[in-house]
Protein backbone atom coordinates (compact mmCIF):
# COMPACT_ATOMS: atom_id res chain seq x y z
CA UNK A 1 0.00 0.00 0.00
CA UNK A 2 1.16 3.61 -1.16
CA UNK A 3 1.96 6.41 1.87
CA UNK A 4 -1.00 8.80 1.47
CA UNK A 5 -0.60 10.51 4.91
CA UNK A 6 2.55 12.07 6.45
CA UNK A 7 2.88 12.21 9.82
CA UNK A 8 3.76 15.93 10.78
CA UNK A 9 4.24 17.11 14.24
CA UNK A 10 2.28 15.60 17.06
CA UNK A 11 -0.32 13.74 14.59
CA UNK A 12 -1.00 10.20 15.97
CA UNK A 13 -2.60 8.84 12.87
CA UNK A 14 -1.64 7.89 8.84
CA UNK A 15 -3.41 7.17 5.42
CA UNK A 16 -2.39 4.41 3.12
CA UNK A 17 -4.26 4.22 -0.24
CA UNK A 18 -6.26 0.88 -1.00
CA UNK A 19 -7.94 1.01 -4.03
CA UNK A 20 -10.17 3.11 -6.23
CA UNK A 21 -13.58 3.21 -5.76
CA UNK A 22 -15.36 5.01 -8.32
CA UNK A 23 -14.49 6.49 -11.65
CA UNK A 24 -16.55 8.29 -14.82
CA UNK A 25 -15.50 7.58 -18.12
CA UNK A 26 -17.48 10.92 -19.20
CA UNK A 27 -16.40 13.04 -16.44
CA UNK A 28 -14.62 13.62 -12.97
CA UNK A 29 -15.79 12.48 -9.65
CA UNK A 30 -14.74 14.96 -6.29
CA UNK A 31 -15.78 15.84 -2.68
CA UNK A 32 -17.85 12.80 -1.68
CA UNK A 33 -20.43 12.71 1.38
CA UNK A 34 -18.61 10.29 3.99
CA UNK A 35 -19.45 6.95 3.34
CA UNK A 36 -22.25 4.88 5.75
CA UNK A 37 -24.50 2.12 6.31
CA UNK A 38 -27.81 1.60 5.82
CA UNK A 39 -30.23 -0.23 8.31
CA UNK A 40 -29.61 -3.61 6.22
CA UNK A 41 -25.75 -3.18 5.79
CA UNK A 42 -25.57 -1.73 2.27
CA UNK A 43 -22.50 0.98 1.94
CA UNK A 44 -23.61 4.54 0.46
CA UNK A 45 -22.03 7.89 -0.64
CA UNK A 46 -22.60 11.00 -2.95
CA UNK A 47 -20.03 12.69 -4.70
CA UNK A 48 -19.55 15.60 -6.94
CA UNK A 49 -19.89 14.68 -10.92
CA UNK A 50 -18.58 17.17 -13.68
CA UNK A 51 -19.47 15.71 -17.22
CA UNK A 52 -15.97 16.31 -19.33
CA UNK A 53 -12.71 17.54 -18.85
CA UNK A 54 -14.28 19.60 -15.83
CA UNK A 55 -13.07 19.37 -12.37
CA UNK A 56 -14.31 22.30 -9.92
CA UNK A 57 -17.78 21.22 -8.52
CA UNK A 58 -19.46 24.43 -8.54
CA UNK A 59 -22.01 23.14 -11.47
CA UNK A 60 -21.49 19.68 -10.71
CA UNK A 61 -24.39 17.38 -10.16
CA UNK A 62 -24.87 14.67 -6.99
CA UNK A 63 -23.84 10.82 -7.95
CA UNK A 64 -25.17 7.71 -5.71
CA UNK A 65 -23.12 4.99 -5.43
CA UNK A 66 -23.63 2.03 -3.15
CA UNK A 67 -21.41 -1.30 -2.39
CA UNK A 68 -22.50 -4.72 0.09
CA UNK A 69 -19.11 -3.55 1.30
CA UNK A 70 -16.79 -0.72 1.95
CA UNK A 71 -13.66 -2.25 -0.06
CA UNK A 72 -16.52 -3.15 -2.83
CA UNK A 73 -17.34 -3.22 -5.41
CA UNK A 74 -18.93 0.07 -5.84
CA UNK A 75 -21.40 0.69 -8.47
CA UNK A 76 -23.28 3.86 -9.24
CA UNK A 77 -26.88 3.95 -8.48
CA UNK A 78 -28.71 6.80 -9.22
CA UNK A 79 -28.62 10.83 -9.57
CA UNK A 80 -30.35 12.23 -6.53
CA UNK A 81 -31.78 15.04 -8.50
CA UNK A 82 -31.50 17.14 -11.27
CA UNK A 83 -30.69 21.04 -10.72
CA UNK A 84 -33.62 23.15 -10.58
CA UNK A 85 -35.16 24.51 -13.10
CA UNK A 86 -36.00 27.86 -12.03
CA UNK A 87 -32.29 29.91 -13.13
CA UNK A 88 -32.80 32.15 -9.57
CA UNK A 89 -33.63 29.23 -7.50
CA UNK A 90 -30.23 27.88 -5.05
CA UNK A 91 -29.12 24.77 -7.04
CA UNK A 92 -30.19 25.76 -10.98
CA UNK A 93 -26.26 26.06 -11.40
CA UNK A 94 -25.32 23.09 -9.40
CA UNK A 95 -25.30 20.69 -6.44
CA UNK A 96 -22.01 19.56 -4.48
CA UNK A 97 -19.95 18.51 -1.51
CA UNK A 98 -22.71 16.73 0.28
CA UNK A 99 -23.13 15.53 3.76
CA UNK A 100 -25.76 12.34 4.16
CA UNK A 101 -27.10 11.07 7.44
CA UNK A 102 -29.90 9.03 8.32
CA UNK A 103 -32.00 9.49 11.56
CA UNK A 104 -33.65 6.78 13.31
CA UNK A 105 -35.60 9.11 15.29
CA UNK A 106 -37.97 10.11 11.77
CA UNK A 107 -36.75 7.05 10.07
CA UNK A 108 -35.41 9.79 6.93
CA UNK A 109 -32.47 10.28 5.50
CA UNK A 110 -31.15 13.90 5.07
CA UNK A 111 -29.14 15.10 2.44
CA UNK A 112 -26.92 18.24 2.71
CA UNK A 113 -25.74 20.29 0.08
CA UNK A 114 -23.95 23.50 -1.75
CA UNK A 115 -26.33 25.07 -3.78
CA UNK A 116 -25.12 27.70 -6.68
CA UNK A 117 -27.74 29.55 -8.57
CA UNK A 118 -27.82 30.12 -12.57
CA UNK A 119 -28.50 33.95 -11.98
CA UNK A 120 -25.77 34.70 -8.68
CA UNK A 121 -23.05 32.34 -9.31
CA UNK A 122 -21.31 32.79 -12.83
CA UNK A 123 -21.10 37.07 -11.60
CA UNK A 124 -21.08 36.81 -7.69
CA UNK A 125 -19.84 33.05 -7.03
CA UNK A 126 -22.30 32.69 -3.84
CA UNK A 127 -23.86 29.38 -2.80
CA UNK A 128 -26.11 28.37 -0.14
CA UNK A 129 -26.56 25.53 2.25
CA UNK A 130 -29.83 23.22 1.22
CA UNK A 131 -31.25 20.22 2.42
CA UNK A 132 -33.51 17.53 1.13
CA UNK A 133 -34.74 14.28 3.34
CA UNK A 134 -36.24 10.75 1.77
CA UNK A 135 -36.74 7.60 3.64
CA UNK A 136 -34.59 5.67 1.51
CA UNK A 137 -31.25 6.69 0.50
CA UNK A 138 -32.37 5.88 -3.48
CA UNK A 139 -34.71 9.04 -2.79
CA UNK A 140 -37.17 10.41 -3.91
CA UNK A 141 -35.95 12.97 -2.35
CA UNK A 142 -38.21 16.06 -1.34
CA UNK A 143 -36.82 19.61 -1.08
CA UNK A 144 -36.72 21.05 2.28
CA UNK A 145 -35.38 24.14 1.82
CA UNK A 146 -32.38 26.21 3.17
CA UNK A 147 -29.75 25.38 6.00
CA UNK A 148 -27.95 28.38 5.46
CA UNK A 149 -28.07 31.55 2.92
CA UNK A 150 -25.78 34.34 2.09
CA UNK A 151 -26.33 37.32 4.60
CA UNK A 152 -24.27 39.84 2.55
CA UNK A 153 -24.41 42.71 -0.55
CA UNK A 154 -22.05 43.38 -3.44
CA UNK A 155 -19.68 44.53 -4.39
CA UNK A 156 -18.05 44.23 -0.87
CA UNK A 157 -19.60 41.21 -0.02
CA UNK A 158 -17.89 41.83 3.67
CA UNK A 159 -21.87 42.71 6.18
CA UNK A 160 -21.42 39.95 7.98
CA UNK A 161 -19.21 36.52 8.72
CA UNK A 162 -21.67 34.73 6.05
CA UNK A 163 -22.14 37.69 3.56
CA UNK A 164 -20.74 35.89 0.57
CA UNK A 165 -21.23 31.78 0.72
CA UNK A 166 -21.62 28.84 2.68
CA UNK A 167 -20.26 25.35 1.52
CA UNK A 168 -19.47 22.09 2.69
CA UNK A 169 -21.09 21.05 5.58
CA UNK A 170 -21.18 18.13 7.57
CA UNK A 171 -24.40 16.75 9.22
CA UNK A 172 -23.21 14.86 13.11
CA UNK A 173 -24.59 13.45 15.83
CA UNK A 174 -22.49 14.69 19.35
CA UNK A 175 -23.41 13.93 22.74
CA UNK A 176 -27.01 12.77 21.25
CA UNK A 177 -27.42 16.21 19.79
CA UNK A 178 -27.49 16.95 16.05
CA UNK A 179 -25.43 19.79 14.50
CA UNK A 180 -24.81 20.89 11.27
CA UNK A 181 -21.15 22.73 10.68
CA UNK A 182 -20.29 24.43 7.71
CA UNK A 183 -18.03 26.67 5.66
CA UNK A 184 -18.70 30.42 5.40
CA UNK A 185 -16.92 33.05 3.03
CA UNK A 186 -16.68 36.99 3.46
CA UNK A 187 -15.76 39.82 1.14
CA UNK A 188 -14.89 39.37 -2.46
CA UNK A 189 -12.27 36.17 -2.44
CA UNK A 190 -12.18 35.32 1.58
CA UNK A 191 -13.90 32.37 3.01
CA UNK A 192 -14.63 31.14 6.63
CA UNK A 193 -16.22 27.99 8.45
CA UNK A 194 -18.47 27.80 11.08
CA UNK A 195 -20.14 25.01 12.92
CA UNK A 196 -23.99 24.48 12.75
CA UNK A 197 -26.63 22.73 14.85
CA UNK A 198 -29.67 21.96 13.58
CA UNK A 199 -32.50 24.99 14.13
CA UNK A 200 -29.74 27.25 15.09
CA UNK A 201 -26.91 28.01 11.59
CA UNK A 202 -25.01 30.65 10.15
CA UNK A 203 -21.44 30.59 8.65
CA UNK A 204 -18.92 32.69 8.80
CA UNK A 205 -16.82 35.14 6.68
CA UNK A 206 -13.83 37.76 7.06
CA UNK A 207 -13.53 41.15 5.85
CA UNK A 208 -10.85 41.34 3.14
CA UNK A 209 -8.75 38.20 4.53
CA UNK A 210 -8.97 35.00 1.98
CA UNK A 211 -9.41 32.10 4.89
CA UNK A 212 -12.02 30.31 6.06
CA UNK A 213 -13.06 29.24 9.81
CA UNK A 214 -15.79 26.49 11.12
CA UNK A 215 -19.10 27.56 13.17
CA UNK A 216 -22.05 25.73 13.94
CA UNK A 217 -25.83 25.64 13.75
CA UNK A 218 -28.65 23.76 14.89
CA UNK A 219 -32.60 22.91 14.09
CA UNK A 220 -34.97 25.26 15.55
CA UNK A 221 -36.96 21.96 16.20
CA UNK A 222 -36.12 20.07 19.10
CA UNK A 223 -33.39 17.53 18.10
CA UNK A 224 -34.40 16.89 14.96
CA UNK A 225 -32.38 17.73 11.32
CA UNK A 226 -35.36 19.77 9.94
CA UNK A 227 -35.00 23.31 8.83
CA UNK A 228 -35.04 26.07 9.84
CA UNK A 229 -31.84 26.76 11.70
CA UNK A 230 -30.03 28.87 13.75
CA UNK A 231 -26.86 29.94 14.23
CA UNK A 232 -25.03 28.47 17.24
CA UNK A 233 -22.72 30.97 19.26
CA UNK A 234 -19.50 31.42 20.07
CA UNK A 235 -18.62 31.77 16.06
CA UNK A 236 -16.17 30.46 14.92
CA UNK A 237 -15.12 27.59 17.08
CA UNK A 238 -11.21 28.58 16.00
CA UNK A 239 -10.89 31.76 14.99
CA UNK A 240 -8.60 32.05 11.77
CA UNK A 241 -7.47 35.59 11.92
CA UNK A 242 -5.92 34.92 15.79
CA UNK A 243 -4.30 32.37 15.08
CA UNK A 244 -0.40 32.21 14.16
CA UNK A 245 -0.10 28.99 13.18
CA UNK A 246 -0.92 27.08 9.33
CA UNK A 247 -4.82 27.81 10.31
CA UNK A 248 -4.15 31.94 10.35
CA UNK A 249 -4.90 32.50 6.96
CA UNK A 250 -8.22 30.37 7.23
CA UNK A 251 -9.05 26.71 7.16
CA UNK A 252 -12.06 24.88 5.52
CA UNK A 253 -13.67 21.42 4.70
CA UNK A 254 -13.61 20.28 7.99
CA UNK A 255 -13.98 16.63 8.60
CA UNK A 256 -14.93 15.05 12.08
CA UNK A 257 -14.11 11.68 13.60
CA UNK A 258 -13.44 10.13 16.84
CA UNK A 259 -10.24 8.35 17.49
CA UNK A 260 -9.38 5.17 19.88
CA UNK A 261 -8.40 7.78 22.58
CA UNK A 262 -12.06 8.56 22.88
CA UNK A 263 -11.48 12.35 21.03
CA UNK A 264 -13.28 13.75 18.76
CA UNK A 265 -10.84 15.08 16.02
CA UNK A 266 -10.85 17.21 13.02
CA UNK A 267 -9.08 17.59 9.97
CA UNK A 268 -9.36 20.58 7.52
CA UNK A 269 -7.48 22.13 4.34
CA UNK A 270 -5.45 25.50 5.05
CA UNK A 271 -5.42 28.58 2.99
CA UNK A 272 -1.75 28.69 4.39
CA UNK A 273 -0.23 25.74 3.00
CA UNK A 274 2.41 23.02 4.26
CA UNK A 275 -0.48 21.00 4.88
CA UNK A 276 -3.59 20.34 6.55
CA UNK A 277 -4.70 21.92 10.51
CA UNK A 278 -5.72 19.51 12.56
CA UNK A 279 -7.23 20.11 15.93
CA UNK A 280 -8.96 17.91 18.65
CA UNK A 281 -12.56 18.82 20.22
CA UNK A 282 -11.66 20.07 24.07
CA UNK A 283 -15.45 20.04 24.52
CA UNK A 284 -18.14 17.39 24.59
CA UNK A 285 -20.26 19.54 21.96
CA UNK A 286 -17.14 20.27 19.75
CA UNK A 287 -17.69 23.52 19.77
CA UNK A 288 -14.34 24.07 21.06
CA UNK A 289 -10.91 23.26 19.63
CA UNK A 290 -7.36 22.58 20.07
CA UNK A 291 -4.83 22.69 17.44
CA UNK A 292 -2.36 19.78 17.47
CA UNK A 293 -0.94 19.96 14.32
CA UNK A 294 -0.36 19.77 10.48
CA UNK A 295 -1.19 16.56 8.13
CA UNK A 296 -0.14 16.01 4.75
CA UNK A 297 -3.48 13.78 3.17
CA UNK A 298 -1.87 14.07 -0.65
CA UNK A 299 -3.03 12.11 -2.97
CA UNK A 300 -5.88 11.89 -0.81
CA UNK A 301 -7.85 15.37 -1.66
CA UNK A 302 -9.82 16.59 1.41
CA UNK A 303 -10.81 13.11 2.35
CA UNK A 304 -13.73 11.97 4.11
CA UNK A 305 -14.50 9.60 6.79
CA UNK A 306 -15.93 6.21 6.41
CA UNK A 307 -18.59 5.66 9.36
CA UNK A 308 -19.47 2.68 11.13
CA UNK A 309 -22.18 3.64 12.56
CA UNK A 310 -23.87 7.04 12.75
CA UNK A 311 -21.87 10.33 11.64
CA UNK A 312 -20.68 11.78 15.09
CA UNK A 313 -18.64 10.71 18.28
CA UNK A 314 -20.50 7.20 18.61
CA UNK A 315 -19.52 5.71 15.42
CA UNK A 316 -15.93 4.25 14.39
CA UNK A 317 -13.50 5.06 11.21
CA UNK A 318 -11.18 2.99 9.87
CA UNK A 319 -11.23 4.34 6.00
CA UNK A 320 -11.76 7.80 4.42
CA UNK A 321 -12.60 8.26 0.91
CA UNK A 322 -11.30 10.97 -1.34
CA UNK A 323 -10.55 12.25 -4.79
CA UNK A 324 -7.76 11.49 -6.18
CA UNK A 325 -5.87 11.38 -9.46
CA UNK A 326 -6.23 8.42 -11.91
CA UNK A 327 -6.22 7.08 -15.84
CA UNK A 328 -9.91 5.73 -16.59
CA UNK A 329 -9.83 4.65 -20.51
CA UNK A 330 -6.57 6.89 -21.38
CA UNK A 331 -7.95 9.73 -20.06
CA UNK A 332 -6.46 12.15 -16.79
CA UNK A 333 -9.68 11.80 -14.13
CA UNK A 334 -10.38 12.61 -10.81
CA UNK A 335 -11.41 9.74 -9.09
CA UNK A 336 -12.81 8.64 -5.84
CA UNK A 337 -10.46 6.60 -3.95
CA UNK A 338 -10.49 4.63 -0.84
CA UNK A 339 -7.75 5.05 2.28
CA UNK A 340 -6.87 2.89 5.85
CA UNK A 341 -6.38 4.84 8.67
CA UNK A 342 -3.42 3.97 11.08
CA UNK A 343 -3.33 5.16 14.46
CA UNK A 344 -0.50 5.44 16.62
CA UNK A 345 -1.49 6.67 20.03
Amino acid sequence: LAAACLMASAVPFTFTFVKTIAQNTSGNLRDPSSALQDPNGTWHFWTDFMPGTVQPGWGAYLHHYQSPSIEGPWTFSDLAFEHDRNASAWGSYGSFSSSVIYDKDDGLWYIFYTATANTTYPTEQTCAQLVASSPSPYGPWQQLGPVATPTGQPPSWNQTWNARRLDSGRALIIGNKKYYYTKGVKGTGCAVVIVAVVGNGRCCFVVDYNYAQEGAYQSVHSNSFAPPYAELRNNPIYPANASSDLAKDGYENCEFFPGPDNKMHVICSSHSGGGQPYFTCTSADCLSWERQGSVNTAPAGEPTPVYEGIPGDQSKVNYFIARTQAKVAGVNRLVIGLYQIHWNL
